[in-house]
């Protein structure tokens, strides 16, 4: 059995999860790390995990075996979703504790800007 098309799709999803994870990394962790600052704290958390998530992509990549893909992919799912609800039950509250309305939307704008010209250049 082909597993192509899951490895097309999961890719799909991948792109803008990797987006999301550079305005995480560039933007809002920058934002956090003065206030928590611990190595082993939530920031440092999410840049790990961000890096596991590569890796697993990079694993599914060069799968060319379709229980491989569907194992990789499987743990793509898994690793996202369990790293989506930290963001949303850890990471997401420090930000609105620690970063004020005027700051998260200059940043804001300068992602907007980014994906602007990010855009004219495709």
């Amino acid at each position: 059995e082909d597993a192509s098309g899951l490895k097309e799709l999961v890719f799909s999803i991948a792109r803008v999860v990797e987006k999301h994870a550079v305005i995480e990394e560039k933007f809002l962790f920058p934002e956090l790390e003065p206030h928590l600052g611990d190595a082993r704290g939530p920031v440092a958390v999410m840049e790990f995990e961000h890096g596991e998530i590569r890796k697993i992509l990079a694993a599914l990549r060069e799968a060319t075996e379709p229980n491989v893909i569907r194992l990789e992919a499987a743990k793509f799912s898994v690793f996202l979703r369990d790293h989506i609800a930290k963001e949303e039950k850890v990471l997401f509250p420090l930000v609105e504790d620690f970063v004020d309305e005027k700051r998260l939307q200059a940043i804001g704008r300068r992602v907007c800007t980014l994906d602007r010209i990010e855009a004219s250049t495709v």
